[in-house]
């Protein structure tokens, strides 16, 4: 009988956090925090409530509407220092959804909704983690934690949240580990890729469209150098970068009339990089294709190259590797996109409910399973890192 009782005790504590965490994230999806236009002061505004609830002192950092939010919990000692670090605005919705993209919408095992899995699940088990750990502090003061929240604005679009909270404190980012819940896929990400958006303008010469012999296509230069940088290969791959060095063209700009021979056009490329890799190897290996190009064409036109930023790519310690591997029992490997932790010098851990492939994507939903696994996984964290 007491087996029976103990079974339908672990079966109510898990619908309970089933429950908890679908309606918190079902909260967070109907706040709008889309990026642009860039408002994150409402779904900070919420967050500081819920925090506030419980007993948890929070302070609201930021401008213009444009608010981060960081809070920590001292467990015993507090001796150890995590951090969890969501972001919470999100992409553009788009009316290609099937369902308002703010209205949380629960079908079998999937939450579909803006932001469901990018990142929003990791704020809604981060806050459900709150409520927990104050509700029986006691029992978890054994932690011997200082369990750490930075709620981030802007991560989409041009990361002012995080380096404005690196700003203003620093201090508080000093930790000896930090949770970034980006969507995974419950795969265990220890490294991502820089970037360095690169920026070529072609020079070539104007003359009536009538006579296109008189001058020199800037567009035609364009689309050569376009061309042979496709197959380009920089630097080699490395453990957790098997990928490489990659490149796309995501914006070309050329000409201003028909009828004219385009003098001019631009385009930027979304260089990705692998660690070692400079904005200078990339300049490099870029000049070597576009030097070939213009030898046959006689250097007839000209170029230059632009690199509109930089942040290198980052990877946590081997000896923190180690112990992830070991806490979930799985082998470590890297995403392709980016994150806020580039900014950061600190071991980490990128680890979500959410899929990848869907996020940026109309329907985009989180599977609940995943997301109650993902919440009990960060509480592992806790236990073990």
């Amino acid at each position: 009988m007491a087996l029976i009782k103990s079974k339908l005790t672990i079966k109510k504590k898990q619908n309970d956090l089933k429950s908890a965490l679908v309606k918190e994230l079902s909260k967070l999806i109907s706040i709008d925090s889309q990026n642009p236009p860039g408002n994150e002061a409402v779904i900070i505004s919420y967050i500081k409530k819920e925090f506030n609830k419980v007993g948890i002192k929070t302070k609201v950092i930021g401008e213009n509407k444009r608010h981060n939010l960081i809070a920590e919990i001292k467990l015993g000692t507090g001796k150890r220092k995590i951090l969890f670090m969501p972001h919470i605005d999100t992409v553009l919705g788009s009316n290609s959804w099937n369902t308002p993209p703010l209205k949380p919408v629960l079908k079998g095992n999937k939450l579909y909704g803006l932001g469901s899995g990018d990142m929003k699940c990791a704020a809604a088990s981060h806050i459900v983690m709150a409520r927990e750990l104050m509700k029986n502090k006691k029992v978890h003061d054994n932690l011997n934690a200082t369990v750490r929240f930075a709620f981030c604005a802007d991560e989409e679009v041009t990361a002012i949240g995080i380096n404005y909270l690196l700003k203003k404190v620093p201090k508080f980012f000093k930790c000896d580990l930090i949770i970034c819940g980006e969507p995974t896929n419950l795969k265990l990400k220890v490294a991502h890729k820089g970037i360095c958006p690169t920026k070529i303008d072609v020079f070539g010469k104007s003359a009536h469209g009538s006579t296109p012999q008189l001058g020199v296509n800037a567009i035609n230069a364009a689309a050569k150098i376009i061309t042979g940088l496709k197959n380009i290969k920089i630097g080699k791959p490395q453990k957790y970068f098997e990928t490489g060095v990659t490149l796309n063209v995501g914006i070309i700009n050329g000409g201003d009339m028909m009828n004219k021979v385009a003098d001019h056009c631009s385009f930027v490329i979304d260089v990705r990089l692998i660690p070692n890799i400079t904005p200078q190897q990339v300049n490099t290996g870029f000049k070597k294709v576009i030097d070939k190009l213009r030898k046959v064409d006689k250097n007839s036109w000209n170029y230059k190259i632009t690199n509109l930023t930089y942040q290198k790519a980052v990877r946590t310690s081997d000896a923190s590797i180690k112990k992830l591997e070991k806490i979930f029992n799985q082998k470590a490997d890297s995403i392709n996109y980016t994150t806020d932790l580039r900014f950061l010098k600190a071991d980490f851990v990128v680890y979500g409910a959410g899929n990848e492939k869907l996020a940026h994507c109309p329907n985009e939903c989180v599977e609940i399973n995943k997301l109650v696994k993902s919440h009990k996984d960060y509480f592992k964290l806790l236990e073990h890192y």
